[in-house]
């Protein structure tokens, strides 16, 4: 499951090329680039940043300069850039910081503490959030922002408790604002802490209302989330049908909008189906994807999830060896994240293989 990054709503509109690109305003060039990022288009909203980040490199708008390198190093990031990404980010932090616009920082923060948070690093992403959220000043949608990035650390910790605070914290402060993404990247997490739990309904019931409301601001992103983790639930309940063809919507729309990242774990839901229909050789095809994927994207908890199930197809197959060496490999990454349910699960795989 890919935990997604904030950004703004936006409507959609046309995209000039070449010298008509260069001659809009800096602020003009920031809101198309806005528009096609919602619309899932990120080979032209990365077009318009760059120009912004182009026409304001001897001065002008500080500010838009400071969210367009943010805004380009989430998508260079969504395209598993790392090193493209972090360089872009930490200069829209050193942007806003010398123009004064510590909300601006305080997003440039955040968006690098869910870089360190989605390579494994948690103790870093902790530091920099906790950074973020004092920069942000009180500012409500920083702050509901930085609450449930939060609340994702405590959920892979296993601590639901202090992840449903943050969570609610989060909810609460995007209802006042009447911010619906927010809100629906909220009902997103909260199904994962419920479907962590095997509580299916109550899963559903807010990954429903995350692809609800991603639909309402037009993000096709989230949508595509939504519907790989509603995917999920339906493998959960033995729908096999409806597993798979959550599945494919969700690498279709992942496609698309170039998100490799999420990609992965598409793959492995689509390898578990396949596995539970005993297409064992589609099973392990798309399940080695998955972690290939993972693997070269830095995306620890999804190479560990795909570990995890490549293992068991193994374990079904009789290639025990393989699945011990795919089952230690899982729990070295779990460690890593210090997520203790993830790795009790582990070590009963082992303990089952070793018997």
């Amino acid at each position: 499951m890919r935990l997604p990054f904030d950004r703004l709503r936006m409507s959609t509109m046309n995209q000039p090329s070449g010298a008509a690109l260069l001659a809009r305003t800096p602020g003009q060039l920031l809101e198309e680039g806005r528009c096609h990022e919602l619309a899932g288009q990120s080979a032209k909203a990365m077009e318009c940043y760059a120009a912004v980040i182009d026409v304001t490199a001897s001065g002008g708008d500080q500010r838009t300069r400071a969210e367009s390198l943010r805004r380009l190093a989430v998508l260079h990031h969504l395209r598993a850039e790392p090193k493209a990404a972090s360089d872009l980010c930490r200069r829209s932090c050193e942007v806003a910081a010398e123009s004064g616009a510590r909300d601006l920082a305080a997003d440039a923060t955040n968006a690098l503490a869910g870089f360190a948070l989605e390579r494994g690093d948690l103790a870093e992403a902790w530091e920099l959030y906790s950074a973020a959220l004092q920069q942000a000043n009180g500012n409500p949608a920083l702050v509901g922002k930085i609450a449930q990035n939060l609340g994702i650390i405590a959920n892979i910790r296993g601590n639901w408790a202090d992840a449903l605070t943050h969570y609610h914290r989060a909810l609460d402060t995007y209802r006042a604002i009447s911010d619906r993404r927010g809100s629906a990247i909220v009902h997103h997490n909260l199904g994962m802490i419920h479907a962590k739990q095997k509580q299916w309904q109550e899963a559903d019931r807010h990954y429903r209302s995350c692809q609800a409301l991603a639909e309402e601001a037009g993000d096709r992103h989230l949508g595509g989330l939504a519907a790989l983790n509603r995917a999920e639930v339906r493998l959960a309940i033995d729908d096999l049908d409806g597993a798979r063809a959550g599945a494919e919507q969700a690498l279709r729309v992942f496609n698309q909008v170039e998100a490799r990242r999420d990609k992965a774990g598409a793959h492995r839901l689509v390898g578990m189906v396949f596995r539970q229909r005993r297409q064992l050789a589609l099973a392990e095809s798309h399940l080695r994807s998955a972690l290939e994927i993972a693997a070269g994207a830095q995306c620890p908890l999804t190479e560990a999830d795909a570990a995890r199930e490549l293992a068991e197809l193994y374990r079904i197959q009789g290639r025990r060896d393989a699945a011990l060496e795919l089952l230690e490999r899982a729990r070295s990454l779990y460690q890593k994240l210090e997520a203790v349910a993830d790795l009790a699960h582990v070590a009963e795989q082992i303990g089952s293989i070793g018997k």
